[in-house]
């Protein structure tokens, strides 16, 4: 009863179209780029299209205690997006905005789910770019991945929404 109660009031906050229930998820919503050969059966992935719809979704996680897991583009290389058994993964697919462009200092605030090439194309007609790489498309150098390894948590490395702008 619990699990349907819950069911039904994911679908209330992000509509029936933006939820997926097990065992009918798409099974590139249950792992990243990592090496991991297998992936676990998360209860339900939601694809919120808003913060107000990301903060429902966390209420009702804590109410019927249940582990979120957040996922960008699924292209990170540590499992990070690998979901926990039973859980909640929250896509941000949806929620693939450009919030702000300044030009003159460089600096675009996105929200979590746009990809690098979404950015690069709204960056275009400004003519920045973004230095970043996706881990899907190249391989980072080892000064890429000191930071994320020893000073930051995996989640700041691999769900970025600010990025540092480069001129041509």
């Amino acid at each position: 009863m619990e699990n349907l109660e819950l069911r039904n009031e994911l679908i209330t906050v992000v509509g029936a179209d933006a939820a997926t229930f097990s065992p009918d998820h798409n099974p590139d919503d249950l792992r990243d780029e990592t090496l991991h050969p297998s992936h676990t059966e998360p209860f339900a992935v939601v694809r919120p299209a808003s913060t107000q719809q990301v903060v429902e979704i966390a209420k009702l996680a804590t109410e019927f205690k249940v582990p979120i897991t957040p996922r960008g583009s699924g292209t990170g290389l540590s499992g990070g997006a690998t979901p926990v058994p039973g859980g909640i993964v929250l896509s941000f697919s949806r929620m693939n905005q450009l919030l702000r462009l300044d030009v003159n200092d460089h600096v675009a605030v996105v929200q979590p789910g746009i990809t690098l090439t979404e950015l690069a194309e709204v960056l275009a007609p400004s003519g920045l770019s973004s230095p970043a790489r996706s881990a899907a498309t190249s391989t980072p150098t080892p000064a890429e991945c000191a930071p994320c390894a020893t000073e930051l948590p995996v989640s700041t490395c691999s769900v970025w929404n600010s990025y540092s702008l480069t001129a041509p």
